[in-house]
């Protein structure tokens, strides 16, 4: 996540984060700076795709939440 936090700070555009992101790491992906994720795998494999991709949703929300309180 160091990598993907300094491209982050470096580019002036918006960065989307791709592969292997899931309910157990979203949060942290998003708080080192990315503007997005992508979780194609997490969705399709999951038992039940609605309840993985409320949680993941879930999780953005929080990371974002936490982001514009503590910054």
């Amino acid at each position: 996540l160091d990598g993907l936090a300094k491209i982050a700070r470096l580019v002036p555009l918006p960065l989307v984060a791709i592969s292997g992101i899931n309910e157990s790491n979203a949060h942290s992906v998003i708080a080192v700076g990315v503007d997005g994720i992508a979780v194609s795998s997490a969705i399709c494999t999951a038992r039940d795709p609605c309840v993985a991709s409320t949680a993941l949703l879930t999780c953005v929300q929080n990371a974002r939440y936490a982001q514009r309180i503590y910054t």
